[in-house]
């Protein structure tokens, strides 16, 4: 716990790139990360000040070394079914300077509208939900885009048993 800072400050994104740029030239920091990437704007929600977000993010962890992890919502066209990258809230600047994007999914604990249409690629196990792979500047072990199938407990949380790989058909 010593090495996990947490503030509940709301800082921009200037304040986050300079406080985590000086925490990780002091202590020897494996992360950083940022909860809700549209609350870093003060002001409004524009698309360029999103893409000064997702920019400067790219920038700190290349500047550091250290991978920044930036936690963003589905945008408000997405009524349900497996989320893809394109249902991300200011998804095109996500696509341009994330080097991953992982997108948790658990059908099981989510009441929407699914629609009848909708691509079931990830099956409803229960007990289990999945860690898409929405993006991969690195590939990945499997060739492809996918998800990881990993246990979840309502009152533990995410497991580490997990199960098999979903090659995402069309990726």
């Amino acid at each position: 716990m010593g090495r996990i800072i947490i503030t509940d400050h709301a800082l921009t994104i200037s304040e986050i790139d300079a406080e985590a740029s000086r925490k990780c030239r002091s202590q020897d920091i494996s992360m950083i990360g940022i909860d809700f990437a549209d609350m870093t704007v003060r002001g409004e929600n524009s698309a360029a000040a999103m893409e000064e977000v997702y920019r400067t993010c790219a920038l700190l962890a290349k500047r550091t070394g250290v991978p920044v992890v930036l936690l963003a919502q589905l945008n408000d066209k997405y009524v349900g079914g497996m989320p893809q990258v394109n249902h991300l809230r200011w998804s095109r600047m996500a696509e341009a300077y994330a080097a991953l994007i992982f997108m948790i999914y658990n059908p099981g604990q989510l009441w929407v509208d699914q629609g009848e249409s909708k691509n079931k690629v990830l099956p409803h196990v229960h007990g289990m939900g999945y860690l898409i792979i929405g993006k991969s500047r690195f590939g990945t072990t499997h060739e492809g885009i996918g998800a990881i199938q990993l246990s979840w407990d309502g009152a533990t949380s995410w497991g580490d048993e997990n199960g098999k790989w979903f090659f995402l058909k069309g990726a």
